[in-house]
């Protein structure tokens, strides 16, 4: 791997954004044929990425994250769909190289007849929803009080990711505390993941809808799902620290769904991996 450091215009070094990188190929389980490969994959994740942070930042709207297509350029990702049989993937949907395909306009996205999505012209974001009943809430006005973070971005700019990341899952308070008590919760999940990503070699985390849940709370709802837990709580940052401290309630010790990721039990690896061409 190349070890040139640059500015970045998301305000992290390159030597950070290279980290995110390489967490971000072990949760994925990818691997590139060698170093010049690499560092062109780096260079179009490192424009995806900031181009991610400016939206999550920036604009009101649905958060969005990584995706295991996060290092393709648009025309590998559109070649990648046209090869596609059946429906789009979740993951797909969700991809930065169709946010402004999927924004609330009428248009109609020209793939192939069995992919060809319509976006209605109603209000509010056309972003797939993740409904999850077990986590409904409602949400209140947005509360203002500003306190110092340990994360580079500042309480406002956390507010407004917190904001985006309620309109991703359709989150509502019941009222300006409620918000205020899980704004606080969200923030030191999001810089824990944050940590995690820039610090340490492990697979990369992201936020999942269930960011502004206490342990307890996270553990509780977990206790009410039968059989396999969802793949965003399977992927939870709570779940992670809990399994690398060895600190598992019993009853999740031998749960073989909390298995670390690995690339032939995600379709998503699948696809890209035959679809890629170096």
């Amino acid at each position: 791997m190349a070890t040139t450091v640059k500015n970045s215009s998301s305000g992290r070094s390159d030597e950070a954004l290279r980290r995110i990188h390489q967490n971000w190929m072990r949760r994925y389980d990818r691997k590139y044929a060698d170093e010049e490969e690499e560092e062109k994959r780096f260079k179009i994740f490192k424009a995806k990425f900031e181009e991610i942070e400016k939206y999550n930042t920036e604009e009101e709207t649905c958060l969005i994250y990584l995706s295991p297509y996060s290092d393709l350029t648009d025309e590998e990702f559109f070649a990648l769909l046209s090869n596609l049989q059946g429906g789009l993937q979740e993951e797909m949907l969700d991809d930065i190289t169709l946010r402004d395909l999927m924004r609330p306009k009428p248009v109609i996205v020209c793939l192939p007849s069995h992919l060809c999505v319509f976006h209605s012209t109603s209000g509010g974001s056309s972003r797939p929803r993740h409904s999850d009943p077990a986590r409904e809430h409602k949400r209140g006005n947005m509360a203002t009080t500003v306190k110092n973070s340990s994360s580079q971005l500042s309480d406002e700019t956390l507010r407004l990711i917190h904001q985006n990341w309620m309109r991703r899952y359709d989150f509502e308070y019941e009222d300006e505390e409620e918000e205020e008590k899980r704004f606080k919760i969200f923030k030191a999940t999001f810089e824990e993941i944050e940590k995690y990503n820039t610090e340490e070699e492990a697979p990369l985390l992201i936020l999942s809808r269930y960011s502004d849940l206490t342990d307890a709370e996270f553990f509780a709802l977990r206790s009410t799902i039968q059989g396999e837990l969802p793949k965003d709580m399977r992927d939870d940052v709570t779940l992670r620290r809990h399994r690398r401290s060895g600190k598992l309630p019993e009853d999740m010790q031998d749960d073989v769904s909390l298995r670390p990721h690995r690339q032939e039990d995600c379709d998503a690896c699948v696809l890209h991996k035959r679809g890629r061409k170096s």
